[in-house]
């Protein structure tokens, strides 16, 4: 951190250099995965990494910034680089799934102003194929793109002092709306027989995670009132488990999952489906080659044995002990 830091000082174009993008998101990975390490630690490389994206395509000032927006938006010709979009997209997942388990947000861009900027170059196509498909642009979330702004909204707002002022538990409002009637993109045009299948497992993918963002929602509207034996929540937590199991064990996919996975298990009741979140979680964790695992199961197991396991959603000092 101390090097990076000397040659971001030394160096005003550093935003240029691709080394230091990937450098960065590998050591918010290894940050992430590491036996001692939170979710605080790769904090650091999430800042620098959205300096890089803030400073390459928008430059220093944010009044430029919402020019370049439009400029870029209104440029067709503007095509980025695929590990560039890689890139970016790995940002947007890293960034999404910490922001739960960071302690202190506040050095971190708002989700809700950091998404209309990258949208922007989300607009940008990647591959100049003539069949493929807007989604299949997104080279690590796919269809489930759209999802993973709506877990990073609720995770900063998770953050907030409950209950919320107007302004906030109507974007609250806005945002269950939104999650209960989120449907992945539908593919414009005709697919292989491969194509189709994968297809299908990526959209499950943003099922399982809108599903999962709508039951924190409604925790954070209801709070004291929210009663998480309720039939349609658990109709939601069996919903969501069905779609897992649709999934192939061996798939790429459960790697962007396991914050869904998590929120599933505390509001699941029934013990056949957590021991199936246990399972899952396990797999995940062994696949990714992480610690990460055994502190979820934890988490999960306390907050089981409290009876009022969504509760914990909001104890900061057990969220901090996670990592995503």
């Amino acid at each position: 951190k101390i090097l990076i830091q000397n040659f971001i000082d030394e160096h005003p174009d550093y935003a240029d250099e691709d080394w230091l993008f990937v450098a960065l998101q590998l050591l918010c990975n290894r940050d992430k995965n590491s036996l001692t390490a939170t979710e605080e630690d790769a904090k650091w490389h999430l800042m620098r990494a959205f300096d890089i994206i803030r400073l390459r395509y928008y430059g220093k000032d944010d009044k430029k910034c919402e020019l370049s927006i439009i400029e870029i938006i209104s440029n067709s010709n503007l095509v980025l680089r695929p590990y560039e979009r890689t890139l970016i997209e790995s940002f947007i997942f890293q960034y999404s799934v910490s922001l739960l388990f960071i302690d202190n947000v506040d050095e971190l861009p708002n989700p809700f102003k950091i998404f209309k900027i990258l949208n922007a170059v989300l607009k940008c196509p990647v591959y100049d194929c003539e069949y493929i498909a807007d989604w299949m642009s997104n080279p690590i979330l796919g269809p489930s793109l759209d999802s993973f702004e709506l877990l990073a909204k609720l995770s900063y707002i998770g953050h907030m002092q409950v209950p919320l002022n107007r302004e906030w538990a109507g974007r609250v409002v806005s945002l269950t709306k939104m999650c209960q009637y989120y449907t992945p993109t539908t593919p414009a045009k005709k697919m292989t027989e491969i194509q189709w299948q994968n297809y299908q497992i990526n959209s499950n993918a943003g099922i399982i995670t809108s599903t999962a963002c709508w039951l924190f929602a409604r925790k954070i509207l209801e709070l004291d009132a929210f009663d998480h034996e309720d039939q349609a929540i658990q109709n939601a937590v069996k919903k969501i488990l069905l779609k897992c199991k649709e999934i192939p064990a061996g798939n790429r996919v459960w790697g962007i999952l396991p914050w869904a996975i998590f929120m599933t298990g505390v509001f699941s009741v029934d013990f056949d489906d957590r021991s199936y979140i246990l399972e899952l979680n396990g797999m995940m964790a062994e696949r990714a080659h992480s610690y990460n695992g055994f502190r979820i199961s934890s988490f999960l197991r306390r907050a089981w044995a409290s009876g009022s396991a969504p509760n914990f959603l909001f104890v900061r000092g057990s969220l901090m002990h996670i990592n995503m």
